[in-house]
């Protein structure tokens, strides 16, 4: 079945919101078990969606494993790979959980604030968490630096410091290594 405008006005138990896709039903087992898959047509996002019909009930919907690969981030002006030998800032969401890793080092110094107002990269949709999640990552010698990935999407450095207090500029050319696992939805 083809789901053309799947709102929850025009179809009933449809696992997602908004948007279009297909339905495959198929009996299976011995006891007039059913099963159906839903796939959401997406270039960007495809989910899929399972239930099971057994013992006169349905099952709730589960969503399919999704891995979207790695996927190169764009960065800000003002920043760059760090080298060729490790990886580019880069963002993989498989099923609810995203990670981020990659180097980056900055093209001219820079200072960051103490509330993440230095934004690296901006996330696409598909990847953004449902509230902040702030990580610590390590920066050139024993510099260390916090990641803000924000629910704009919005990816920032701040609060780099090799003691307890001071913000210190980041030097062009400085190596911030960039990791974080966050979960949507």
């Amino acid at each position: 079945y083809t789901l053309k405008n799947a709102v929850s006005s025009n179809y009933e138990n449809c696992p997602f919101s908004n948007g279009t896709g297909t339905l495959q039903v198929e009996t299976c087992g011995d006891e007039g078990q059913l099963h159906q898959l839903v796939t959401v047509t997406s270039k960007t996002n495809p989910l899929m969606y399972e239930r099971f019909y057994y013992q006169g009930a349905w099952g709730t919907w589960i969503e399919k494993q999704y891995d979207s690969g790695w996927q190169n981030c764009t960065l800000q002006s003002g920043f760059e790979r760090y080298a060729t030998t490790q990886s580019p800032l880069q963002v993989r969401r498989i099923g609810k959980v995203v990670h981020l890793r990659g180097a980056i080092k900055p093209t001219t110094a820079v200072t960051p604030s103490n509330d993440a107002s230095t934004i690296i990269a901006v996330l696409d949709s598909n990847f953004r968490p449902t509230y902040s999640e702030c990580v610590v990552c390590q920066g050139s010698g024993a510099n260390r630096f916090l990641v803000t990935v924000n629910e704009n999407g919005n990816i920032n450095v701040s609060r780099y410091t090799n003691d307890t207090t001071t913000n210190k500029e980041i030097a062009a050319g400085a190596w911030l290594n960039c990791y974080a696992t966050w979960f949507i939805g």
